[in-house]
């Protein structure tokens, strides 16, 4: 049998991530002059990176991707299975300051809210399970529902206004990893302290 601390499954977000930096102060209605950066990100992308980094046996689970963000997923020794054939268009925009602090932060991400067929992925069985909050709510929770007897589940927040994606799923989650205003936002309360008594 397998041993469930070396099998992880990742599923939800995996899309380009853009970095705009400014080259100086920024000027209102006017062009700035800028650098750019591109690389893969999501949530999902982020964590099954960091464990084909640690030789750890990894799957990746979201949207179709492009050929060549294949071939990287495949260079890095990570799995990939798509939950559609179509590639839907999304991704995530930082704009840095030339001091390079953040000044906002643009995610086009609608497609990952659409209701997605998982009848195309396959049983899983004594697998580590982590499930980002990018999809929709009636996926995440069909996912969670699907996979929960045999495997362990652990779910990571990605925004605060998406934790009542998983509210009515607590019982059958195993980990989770939530930031502050997340887990307030999850259980309703006022400090984090009465949230981690919840």
């Amino acid at each position: 049998m397998n041993d469930k601390r070396n099998n992880f499954v990742c599923i939800g977000a995996l899309h380009p991530d853009y970095v705009l930096q400014l080259k100086n102060n920024y000027f209102k209605n006017r062009t700035n002059p800028i650098s750019h950066k591109k690389h893969l990100g999501g949530v999902a992308y982020n964590i099954a990176s960091k464990l084909a980094f640690l030789n750890i046996k990894t799957e990746l689970i979201s949207l179709n991707c492009k050929p060549e963000n294949k071939k990287w997923l495949i260079k890095n020794k990570i799995k990939f299975t798509s939950l559609t054939e179509k590639i839907y268009e999304r991704y995530y925009t930082s704009v840095l300051n030339h001091k390079g602090e953040m000044i906002l932060g643009l995610a086009y991400m609608d497609n990952y809210e659409k209701i997605l067929p998982i009848s195309n992925i396959k049983n899983k069985i004594n697998k580590n399970i982590i499930i980002d909050l990018n999809l929709h709510h009636k996926n995440i929770k069909s996912l969670i529902t699907k996979y929960h007897y045999k495997n362990n589940i652990c779910v990571c927040g990605t925004s605060s206004h998406k934790v009542y994606k998983i509210r009515h799923s607590l019982n059958k989650i195993n980990v989770l990893i939530l930031n502050k205003q997340e887990s307030l936002n999850l259980t309703n309360k006022k400090s984090i302290k009465e949230a981690l008594q919840n």
